[in-house]
């Protein structure tokens, strides 16, 4: 079940390959990056793969401007108080590569707007949300990277994935079962809310193969 866990990172963004490419040339280019997409489509998995060495700070825990700064100060080994101090001190390290994930879900007042220009005048800012907030980040954001919603068949591809990496008992019935209902337009496309469908199906299936009698009620029970 561990392929099923969130913190899993598979070897291949699977049909966005090129988006890694695309990511890194971009934080190459510009001092600010955004990469925007509805929610489970891939984004934070995208920064993990294309960003191995950066500093993450996870804004749907780290909301305010203070405990994003703290956060990256523990990260990037700056003392944290004051907080200006340790915001002059960061701008005075080594460039690096500094991602807010989530940000959407961040307290985006003027004072975080204001630290992400400041850190952007040495290091790299990705900054990854829901296209909710494209609209601000069109004045803040040099590149944008889009990350759209999976079809059917490309949920499909993910999931089988897992399976054969975890040699999960799954049929392959109950994995279009969970695409067809998903799959972009017809479904939102996200393969982060397919993956919990496809844990809970297995675990209704008690160590059983999963047919698509577990994935309805999986569907019954998540959503």
């Amino acid at each position: 079940m561990r392929v099923l866990s969130e913190s899993w990172l598979p070897p291949r963004l699977r049909f966005r390959e090129e988006k890694v490419g695309s990511l890194r040339s971009a934080v190459g280019r510009c001092r600010v990056v955004a990469v925007v997409g509805p929610s489970g489509v891939g984004k934070s998995t995208l920064t993990r793969l294309a960003l191995l060495q950066a500093a993450v700070v996870d804004c749907s825990v780290k909301r305010s401007y203070p405990s994003i700064v703290r956060e990256l100060a523990r990260q990037l080994g700056v003392s944290a108080r004051p907080l200006d101090a340790a915001v002059e001190t960061l701008v005075e390290l080594e460039p690096a590569t500094i991602v807010l994930d989530d940000y959407t879900l961040a307290r985006r007042d003027h004072k975080l707007r204001r630290l992400v220009e400041t850190l952007a005048c040495k290091h790299r800012v990705v900054l990854v949300g829901h296209p909710s907030i494209r609209g601000e980040l069109a004045g803040l954001a040099g590149t944008v990277v889009d990350m759209p919603p999976y079809s059917a068949e490309e949920l499909y591809g993910i999931l089988e994935d897992r399976v054969v990496a975890g040699h999960l008992p799954v049929s392959e019935e109950a994995l279009w079962e969970i695409a067809n209902k998903l799959g972009f337009p017809k479904g939102p496309g996200s393969a982060r809310l397919a993956i919990v469908l496809l844990r809970e199906a297995l675990r209704l299936a008690s160590g059983q193969e999963v047919l698509p009698v577990h994935v309805r009620a999986s569907f019954k029970l998540q959503l």
